[in-house]
This record gives structure tokens, sequence and C-alpha cells, in this order.
């Protein structure tokens, strides 16, 4: 695998003058074919393409419209321009990027045709090139496209990005979940991107929430919306962000538990307690637990308990018997927490649950 970003971008240029059409029913298209049509043929390809992806993608032009109304923004991607097209014509001020110059070209011929005038351009041809990029903008937007990138890589870039964002501006982005992941069968990165998007895609890579943190850390950002769609097939990820902030001193810690777990039939014994010993409560203010699991039959709860175990220190995340492996994340104040549990939920029996890991860490 390349190690830089810039080393990468000759798998995605090479990707990514494929177009997806506007909903995962029409067929993909090249930009360079594209712009090979008259003026006519190519505003009437990409109309009928708008009118399909209206479908999967009005609910957040809906919702953003009134929000981004008036403000600028920054996309990462632009693909067929349709999320800007949308957002012009709705008193956005939008800036195209995309790794593919054809792509911005046209991008460029279809603004022309609907007379609008896109804040600019940028072709992103290395890291230290997105500094020509303006500053202060008010949003970034990222519809599917840094998911393609390996987690080091994207997050050098996205580190470059957020220097162009205004303090507490939105960083609003859509990726595959990790219950895709996990739903076709826990691929390696550089083979699942040939599952979800076709020959020659180079990488995708799973996100939720707290694995976004992590990547625009040292960044801190305060989520306002996550939201998975159409079966748990894209996630949805729009947060504020609020500035940088000194990371928190402590090495990830794995808890050396059972690899399976089976509980008794009581709710609320707990089927095992690990002891934090190693937290350091003077450096860290909140400490959270990422669990990989597959609860194979009834409901396991894991949370975080004080030390005489009286109370929950956070709140419990509960998991359901699934053939899948599951992933959860639950955090809580590092001075108030001693242990780590795990209890049957489920009021219909025992419940039993492999354990893949659990990693305790400073919370982002």
């Amino acid at each position: 695998m390349p190690n830089t970003f810039d080393e990468f971008l000759g798998q995605l240029r090479s990707k990514w003058s494929e177009l997806p059409g506007g909903s995962q029913l029409q067929e993909r298209t090249t930009s360079s074919g594209l712009l090979n049509l008259s003026e006519a043929a190519l505003l009437g390809h990409w109309s009928d393409q708008y009118a399909a992806g209206e479908l999967s993608r009005g609910w957040y032009w809906r919702l953003y419209a009134p929000i981004l109304r008036g403000k600028r923004v920054l996309e990462i991607g632009s693909g067929m321009g349709f999320d800007g097209i949308f957002f012009m014509q709705n008193g956005v001020e939008w800036f195209f990027s995309d790794v593919i110059e054809d792509n911005l070209e046209l991008t460029r011929r279809i603004s022309d045709a609907k007379n609008l005038s896109p804040e600019g351009y940028h072709a992103i041809r290395s890291l230290s090139g997105l500094k020509e990029i303006p500053h202060n903008f008010d949003a970034i937007w990222a519809n599917g496209s840094l998911l393609h990138t390996p987690f080091d890589l994207v997050r050098a870039q996205c580190r470059e990005l957020l220097r162009h964002l205004k303090p507490g501006g939105r960083w609003i982005e859509l990726a595959y979940p990790f219950e895709r992941w996990a739903r076709e069968g826990c691929a390696s990165f550089d083979k699942w991107g040939a599952m979800t998007d076709g020959d020659g895609t180079p990488w995708a890579q799973w996100y939720d929430m707290e694995r976004l943190k992590e990547r625009l850390s040292p960044y801190r950002i305060i989520p306002v919306l996550e939201h998975k769609i159409a079966s748990n097939s894209f996630i949805w990820m729009d947060a504020e962000v609020t500035g940088e902030r000194d990371l928190e001193e402590m090495l990830p810690v794995t808890l050396p538990l059972p690899s399976k777990i089976a509980t008794s039939e009581g709710l609320w014994h707990y089927a095992h307690v690990e002891d934090l010993e190693s937290i350091p409560k003077d450096r860290v203010g909140a400490v959270s637990a990422e669990i990989l699991c597959t609860v194979t039959r009834g409901s396991i709860g894991f949370g975080f308990v004080a030390d005489d175990g009286s109370r929950y220190t956070g709140l419990e995340a509960m998991l359901d018997a699934s053939q899948s492996l599951q992933r959860t994340v639950i955090t809580a104040p590092a001075a108030e927490t001693a242990k780590f549990v795990v209890r049957n939920t489920s009021g219909n029996g025992p419940s039993v649950v492999d354990i893949q890991s659990v990693t305790i860490r400073a919370a982002l």
C-alpha cells in the first residue's frame, strides 16, 4: 500500500473518472465520455440522472437547503455535481474540488448551461496543493468520497482541509457503515472497494461518528446528526468542528476478556467484571470502550461502573443476537469509572457473546 496521500492519488485517479449514476440502478459513465457529447445531449443526460438521484438525495437536499443558504461550502469529490448544482440553485455559494480534472470540467459545463457561478474549482493533484483552496468555509461536504482512501492517508488530507473551515463550521459526510462491512463478510478494505464500487476501486473503509472523531483529531467535533440509510448500507454524518485540542495521554488498552462469555438467566448479575486499574485518571477526562463481538444468543449489556459496582457511570450498550459481527462504543468520566462489566439483558433466559476485542482509550 502507498505510504503517502500523494502516492495513493494515482489509484484514485485511475478509478474516479468513472461516475456513478443518479441512483444505484443507472449505469456508470466516464466524465471524458460525457464531455464528448453536445451541449444539448450532455444536459439531457445529466438532467435524467439528476431526476433519478433526487429520490435518494431529496431528503438531505430539503434538510440542508435552509441551513446552508447564504453559506460557503467546499465539496470534496464533486463527481457529476448533483449536490452543488442543487444547492447553488438554492442560494448556497459552492466550491467544487475533485481528483479528476474532467469531472470539474463537466460540472463547469453544467453550471454554465444553468447560468450558475460556483465560487471556484480545484483539481486535487497533491496534499500540498490543497493549500491553494480558499479559507473560511462554513462547511466541508464529502458525499461518498473520503471513505475510498486509507485511514492514515485521508487523515492527513482532512488535517489540511480543516484549516480551510471556519471555527464552528460543519463537517458533512456520507460513508459506508460498520454494519454493511460486517454483513458483507469483513473483507480487507483493499478488497472491499471492489465489492462496493466495482473493479478498480482501490479502497473502501467503514465509518461511524466515533471513527470520524478519530480521523479528524486533534480537531474536536460535536455530533449534530448520525443517520443510517437504506438498511444500513450508508451512513450520514454531520458534526460541528470546534477547533484543535491537546490529545489526552493514554495508550489504548485491550482488555483480556474471555473469547466467549455465557451469562446466567438473571438480568442483573454481572457475567464478567474487569478492573480498569490502568486508566490514568489524573490525565484523562473521559474514557471509551470500543467493543467488537458477536452475540449468538439473547441480549448482552456492556457498561462502565463505579468502584463498588452499584451504579453505571455512563450509558449501557445492549446488543441483541445477530449473525454478523457487531460494534458499539460506550463512554464515561474517567474519575468515576473503575470497572467494565458484561451482563445478560434478555428476559428470556441466558445469553452468549463471542468477544473479538474490547479496547479502552481516552474518549475523543
